[in-house]
């Protein structure tokens, strides 16, 4: 009983709607154009096309984002004289290396191997097109030396190598974080 008056209440709703859509066919084909028109140009006008790489192709939680979120901490863009930071948060057309010391170790205490690897960088070649590429032919200049720009833990390792070898109680090296000061009363960010 129940489903037959829904259904005759159904059945002449749409008979009536269908005379009405019949009757004014002119509003029915201009209306819903002209409203998907407006509405096109409304939210096709806040339409912005994603351009970060990583955000389209890495999930949320993937290392990738883990691991620069690390770097952001380690090493703030702000407190850095040189753009070397930078390249660590941004993507482009760079090699980095990121020493870690193992867990419960010290990564100051090993400033000889990292400075012979900083070393052997610095001799790599690379020979393309005939032409033997070094380092100083790839890495990025400083605004007023115009000589490659490194980064300050080279020179407060270098220090801490020559306190080492001088074997002097007066010559030590007191690092701090995130800023120290070198040998030549320079302050430096690390």
């Amino acid at each position: 009983m129940l489903r037959q008056v829904i259904h005759r209440g159904l059945k002449s709703f749409f008979y009536k709607l269908g005379l009405f859509v019949s009757r004014h066919p002119v509003f029915f084909l201009t209306v819903p154009a002209v409203l998907t028109i407006i509405f096109g140009f409304i939210f096709l006008s806040r339409y912005k096309t994603e351009r970060d790489l990583e955000s389209l192709v890495a999930p949320s939680h993937s290392l990738a984002k883990i691991e620069r979120s690390l770097a952001s901490s380690l090493f703030p863009l702000d407190q850095s004289r040189k753009q070397l930071y930078s390249d660590l948060h941004t993507p482009g057309r760079y090699g980095r290396v990121i020493l870690v010391s193992k867990p419960g170790g010290n990564i100051l205490l090993q400033a000889e191997q990292i400075l012979r690897i900083h070393q052997a960088v610095l001799e790599m070649k690379v020979s393309h097109g005939g032409y033997n590429y070094t380092f100083s032919h790839l890495c990025v200049l400083g605004n007023e030396e115009k000589k490659c720009v490194l980064d300050e833990i080279i020179s407060v390792l270098e220090d801490l190598r020559q306190a080492a070898l001088s074997n002097k109680t007066t010559a030590r090296v007191q690092v701090n974080y995130p800023k120290t000061k070198l040998k030549h009363k320079q302050l430096a960010y690390i």
